[in-house]
This record gives structure tokens, C-alpha cells and sequence, in this order.
């Protein structure tokens, strides 16, 4: 079985910021989101236009300031290094997002279960997470300015 994608960070900010970064401030390090994630059941949906690449997603776990579960129960993935037969490879997948403390400092670890290396969309989508995460999540949790899509 192949091993799902997964990166972890250790930022300078607080446990309850990187939850709200992962719940409802999408938009601040991600891209336009058209929800939060308030309550199990809440759902949301991401466009990276002007592309029509989307995908929505659904709450089904939410522990403040430690755990959230994100189901994407809509996806539709457009991307030239990836064929039509990837488009829903997200679809039924889950974002797992842990946020606690590890030696004074804030830690924030997605699992993104279902996004293995036998995927078409692996290597665009391993890309997209590492610079999402690794570089506009870092920054706008340690200084206060991501760097999300802009959708146009």
C-alpha cells in the first residue's frame, strides 16, 4: 500500500490560529474559500480560477485547536501535466489536520489520506501541497501574509 502525502511545519504563532488557518482562513494562504469549517457537517468549496479546477469539502471531525477531518466530496481537477481520467482522483479522499504543540512551538501536520504516489495527479498535487503548506501557510501563520491562488 502506498504512503499518503504528508508534511508537517512548526510556526511562531499560536494553537488557535493555526486551527482558524485550517478552518475557516483558507483564503489567506490557500485560495478563495466559500465557507468555513464550524461545525461537522459544514462544507466549503475552493475554485482555482480562472482554470476550472474546484473542489468541496465537508467537516466530518472538528476538536478545537487540535483535529480537524475534512472529507472532499466534489472534485474536479484541471491541470496540463495531469489526463481527465485524474480530474476526480480527490473525490471520497480526506484532509487530516493536526495542530498542537511540539517544544514551544505551534506544529501543524496534514495527512491528506487517498493522495498516494499511485495517483495520476501525485506529483502536481505533492507540488501544490509542499508550496501551499511549506511556503504560504508558513508565512502567514509567522508573519501574518500568505501567499494563496488568486483567482481571477
Amino acid at each position: 500500500m502506498s504512503k499518503n502525502y504528508e508534511k508537517k511545519i512548526e510556526v511562531n504563532t499560536t494553537i488557535e490560529k493555526a486551527y482558524r488557518a485550517i478552518t475557516e482562513d483558507y483564503d489567506k494562504w490557500w485560495g478563495p474559500m466559500d465557507g468555513a469549517f464550524l461545525k461537522v457537517g459544514d462544507e466549503a468549496q475552493i475554485n482555482f480560477r480562472p482554470n476550472p479546477t474546484v473542489w468541496r469539502f465537508r467537516a466530518i471531525e472538528l476538536k478545537p485547536h487540535s483535529h480537524v477531518v475534512l472529507e472532499c466530496v466534489k472534485a474536479h481537477h484541471v491541470d496540463e501535466e495531469i489526463s481527465d481520467m485524474s480530474s476526480q482522483e480527490w473525490l471520497g479522499t480526506t484532509l487530516e489536520w493536526e495542530v498542537g504543540d511540539s517544544n514551544g512551538q505551534t506544529f501543524v501536520k496534514l495527512t491528506h489520506k487517498g493522495l498516494n504516489p499511485e495517483l495520476g495527479c501525485f506529483n502536481v498535487c505533492q507540488a501544490g501541497w509542499d508550496h501551499f503548506i511549506e511556503n504560504s501557510l508558513v508565512n502567514y501563520l509567522n508573519e501574518g501574509l500568505g501567499s494563496p491562488h488568486i483567482s481571477r
